[in-house]
């Protein structure tokens, strides 16, 4: 069985539509953890996907918690001992997700699902694409 990390793009776009990631998600056996950061990151972001979903931020907000239902949330004590090589790592690509390199580097998984671009600029974790979790799980 898969573990993967996932980042906010992720669960952003479950939000955003009715979509292959949302069942992915809900629906899938693959094991799901995020760092605790993930959902301060999302809600910076809910009134942005209330107007492209159409749905109130209350109502997102509660896909979020069910969202979350399916998901490993991290604290911080569990991965900040990874904090400072994972910053060295996205240093020159994208500080802001160092949290989510730093929980990768923190325990025996498969990998980043991720569609975004800077993940991709580094080779010390695997990153998955939506597309290559489906064929996985053909």
């Amino acid at each position: 069985m898969l573990k993967l990390v996932i980042d906010a793009n992720i669960i952003l776009s479950a939000l955003i539509r009715d979509s292959i990631t949302w069942k992915i998600l809900i629906g899938s056996a693959i094991e799901f953890y995020t760092p605790d950061y993930l959902i301060e990151e999302v809600e910076k972001y809910i009134s942005l996907v209330s107007r492209k979903n159409s749905l109130s931020e209350h109502d997102n907000k509660k896909i979020l918690d069910i969202i979350c239902k399916y998901i490993t949330i991290v604290g911080i004590e569990l991965y900040e001992e990874n904090i400072n090589r994972a910053l060295e790592i996205m240093s020159n690509i994208d500080i802001k997700d160092t949290p989510y390199v730093a929980l990768a580097l923190s325990f025996d998984n498969d990998g980043i699902w991720s569609e975004d671009k800077g993940f991709f600029k580094q080779n010390k974790i695997k990153v998955w694409r939506t597309q290559e979790i489906i064929d996985s799980l053909r």
